[in-house]
């Protein structure tokens, strides 16, 4: 619902300072007019930020002139000393000039009994242009005690100098109408936020003439923008802003309850945003227990900066294109473990990750996110396709297209791209390993390794068999390692040295970011072919013949032929190949019997023909 804001804006001289002509045609130009200014007003701007939701109107009164010169109420200190006389004597100076030829009344918008926006304008410059400690510096504050004129009290003011700028009205507006706090560090120790929000140095963009938009948490305190509160692991799409309207909450479980928590949005260089330092996600760390930006190491409101440079902290710069993802620093991942992580203030993991963030910034990206720790292969869907990337960079699991028959299964590591070889089924086993499948190349082939080098992964024939088997291990931050359960637990997925292939190599390593791997979900079903080896072991199972069958070549190795023994072999490896899970013991078995050098003992025949007839008879 649109809220319109009254405003009274005063006009006051010195006896050392007067106005140039036309201010007060400035100001109303500078405050109220559509379409008038290059720069904007700041009613235009304040539509702009909070979409249509405020709109400003108001009247210019004055000049009136004060008994003292300027320097009176600067001081020396820009007339903010904690004593009078200050801005604040100069305020409660200008209401007792006004007495009652004005009345207040309709300039309290909220019925409260108080002027919502009493807005001192002195003629001179502005401090904050000039570092004058004689003139007065433009700010939010408060006369001594509430005063009564005409029908409404005066309390809180702010004031601007003749030659205010709109970058410096609509700030100091943010202070007094909405209640945001400076966003800068006030004790100059850091930049605190910089140039991406007003209530920081953003004000001072394009000198002052080009003011950006308030960061997510200052839209968010006045319902301009929907907070999404995530709730679970998956795959969102954000878009622009100023469009979309929207920002994401994100902390561990979705649990807003507390007072800490992320906000991330899609700043577009559009509009009033138009001189940011660069576009992207920016990803505010937020504290609402913390009240200023003054301690540069736990403030209200934090950038994660992506780039990890920490500039606005060390006082490099007050904001750059490395700082939102991806940025010129091309950083497509934000985890626990990332520079900057999204660890809390206290280093306890928040389980909040941001991976696969599209390496070119635009109004629409589709980003994953996570705010619950996962738990191994359990968490997988296997009636969804994944894509798996590598956490070092934008590159995923790919299929080396080596013409019509594909007969190699060589792999790669590519560009992550919306490829049917990128896709994979996440199948769990019963004994909680995994068997990974491609939708380029078929429900017939799974990721596999070869028997002469444990370190060389490829597409093989589906079979159930040890190099089939993986694991997949969690960090607790959105990543995962994986490993072979025919290579060993202390080899894992890696890439080789080149950065574009793919091996398994000594691990797992936390800390190499190429053995870190995210599963990106893609919310497209499974075809039914790959369950049907499901399907038909089921009949297979249920087949009389079947089990009468391979009873009897069970039994028939009990003469210890050869023969017997190779009808045993191929049976149950005719079985394994069909996707009996709970046989893939027999086949070990099996294979054990055909390998054996003296063949099998009498008592190891009798137990295989009780085990498999047993399992064909239930």
């Amino acid at each position: 619902m649109l809220t319109t804001f009254r405003v009274v804006i005063i006009l006051v001289e010195f006896p050392d300072k007067k106005f140039e002509a036309g201010t007060s045609e400035r100001f109303k130009d500078l405050f109220f007019s559509t379409g008038k200014i290059s720069t904007g007003s700041a009613t235009e701007y304040y539509q702009e930020v909070s979409n249509g939701l405020v709109s400003l109107t108001g009247d210019i009164f004055g000049p009136f002139q004060l008994d003292n010169p300027i320097t009176y109420y600067a001081q020396g200190q820009y007339g903010e000393s904690d004593l009078p006389p200050n801005s604040c004597t100069m305020a409660n100076d200008v209401v007792t000039a006004i007495g009652e030829s004005i009345d207040l009344g309709p300039y309290d918008n909220d019925g409260d009994q108080y002027v919502d926006a009493f807005i001192v304008v002195h003629a001179g410059p502005g401090a904050e242009d000039t570092m004058n400690l004689n003139d007065i510096w433009s700010l939010k504050w408060n006369i001594p005690e509430p005063r009564a004129v005409g029908g409404a009290y005066v309390y809180s003011f702010l004031t601007v100098p003749e030659d205010a700028k709109i970058g410096v009205v609509v700030h100091e507006l943010g202070h007094l109408l909405f209640g945001w706090p400076d966003l800068y560090d006030t004790d100059g120790t850091s930049y605190g936020i910089g140039e991406w929000c007003l209530m920081a140095y953003g004000c001072q963009n394009g000198g002052g003439n080009r003011p950006v938009h308030p960061s997510a948490w200052c839209k968010a305190t006045q319902g301009w923008v929907d907070v999404v509160n995530e709730t679970e692991n998956h795959r969102i799409t954000i878009g622009e802003v100023k469009t979309d309207n929207k920002v994401y909450s994100l902390w561990k479980n979705g649990d807003r309850s507390g007072s800490e928590y992320f906000l991330v949005e899609n700043r577009g260089v559009t509009g009033f945003d138009g001189l940011l330092p660069g576009g992207g996600l920016l990803v505010w760390h937020i504290d609402d227990a913390v009240d200023t930006n003054t301690d540069d190491t736990h403030p209200k409101v934090a950038l994660m900066q992506a780039d990890g440079l920490n500039q606005l902290r060390s006082k490099k710069n007050e904001g750059d294109s490395g700082d939102p993802f991806p940025g010129s620093s091309q950083k497509l991942i934000f985890t626990s473990t990332s520079k900057p992580n999204s660890k809390a203030y206290s280093g306890d993991d928040t389980y909040v990750s941001i991976t696969s963030i599209p390496s070119t910034a635009s109004s629409s990206m589709t980003i994953d996110i996570t705010v619950k720790p996962q738990s191994g292969s359990g968490s997988f869907d296997s009636k969804i396709w994944y894509r798996l990337v590598n956490a070092a960079g934008r590159y995923a699991l790919d299929v080396v297209n080596d013409g019509s028959s594909h007969v190699q299964g060589l792999l790669r590591l590519a560009l992550e791209a919306d490829y049917t070889s990128q896709y994979w089924q996440i199948k769990t086993r019963g004994d909680g390993s995994i068997q990974i499948r491609n939708l380029f190349l078929g429900p017939n082939r799974a990721l596999d390794v070869y028997g002469y080098d444990k370190t060389a992964p490829y597409i093989g024939d589906v079979a159930y068999v040890s190099s089939q088997y993986w694991s997949i291990t969690p960090w607790g931050d959105g990543n995962f390692h994986l490993e072979n359960a025919f290579s060993g637990m202390f080899l894992s997925l890696d890439s080789t040295d080149d950065g574009t292939g793919v091996a398994l190599r000594s691990g797992p390593d936390a800390m190499r970011s190429t053995q870190r791997s995210i599963f990106s979900p893609k919310k497209v079903e499974v075809p039914d072919e790959y369950e049907r080896r499901r399907e038909q072991q089921g009949r297979w199972r249920n087949d009389p013949d079947v089990i009468r069958a391979g009873i009897i070549a069970v039994i028939s190795s009990t003469l210890l032929s050869s023969g017997g023994v190779a009808a045993v072999v191929k049976y149950l490896k005719l079985q394994a190949a069909e996707g009996s899970e709970s046989e893939t013991e027999l086949y070990a078995q099996g294979q054990y019997l055909a390998n054996a050098s003296n063949g099998p003992t009498t008592e190891e025949i009798v137990f295989m023909a009780c085990i498999l007839a047993i399992y064909r008879l239930a």
